[in-house]
């Protein structure tokens, strides 16, 4: 992912890819309320039903598939917080995941999930405050604070009028346009999506 302003304060930097292990790592954003302590980096920790299982670099969560892609907070193969239905993926998809399956109300909004080319990948400041790159892809970030405003879709940067210093206009592909900060209130509510690995991307 590229951060949409000034260089973020969260650890950017991807885990080394193990030797052997198969497996590219994968980075969860976004996640909130209880499902919070999913973010983060994930590394491949073994196989589960013919798929790689993630652990969590640096805390208790994990990914695995089951059915279906699916992302707990703690090594428990029996529950959920976050799941894709994207079954045929060998990897974690891309994208927007959902807590269909989870019976609580208190996990929202759920992740973005980013599967990485490259073992070691920086995230590159593309733009000074208050001047952002237009026509770029992206998606709600970490500290995405607007609920559904994106409908769990990508979306791209545009020159709005009322989109003033620290501040970018973003179209969504639901059609909704609105301004997210980039820097306002020392905050950035958005990424770019170039450099996912893009052959699993997913959705909901």
């Amino acid at each position: 992912l590229i951060v949409v302003g000034r260089s973020m304060s969260f650890e950017a930097r991807a885990p080394s890819v193990a030797s052997g292990s198969g497996a590219w790592p994968v980075r969860v954003t976004g996640a909130g309320g209880v499902g919070e302590s999913v973010n983060g980096w994930f590394v491949q920790d073994g196989m589960l039903h013919g798929k790689p299982r993630y652990r969590q670099r640096e805390g208790t969560a994990i990914i695995y598939f089951s059915g279906q892609w699916k992302i707990n907070d703690e090594d428990d193969l029996g529950g959920w917080f976050y799941c894709h239905h994207d079954s045929a993926a060998s990897y974690p998809p891309n994208g927007f995941w959902s807590t269909d399956g989870y019976t609580g109300l208190d996990a929202d909004p759920a992740p973005v999930v980013g599967v990485y080319e490259t073992g070691s990948y920086e995230p590159q400041v593309i733009s000074e405050l208050g001047a952002p790159i237009i026509g770029l892809r992206v998606a709600r970030g970490p500290q995405w604070c607007w609920g559904d405003q994106d409908g769990g879709r990508l979306g791209m940067t545009v020159e709005r009028g009322s989109a003033t210093e620290g501040w970018v206009g973003v179209r969504w592909d639901n059609g909704n346009e609105n301004n997210y900060r980039v820097g306002a209130e020392n905050a950035y509510d958005l990424v770019a999506v170039s450099h996912l690995r893009l052959s699993h991307a997913g959705g909901r």
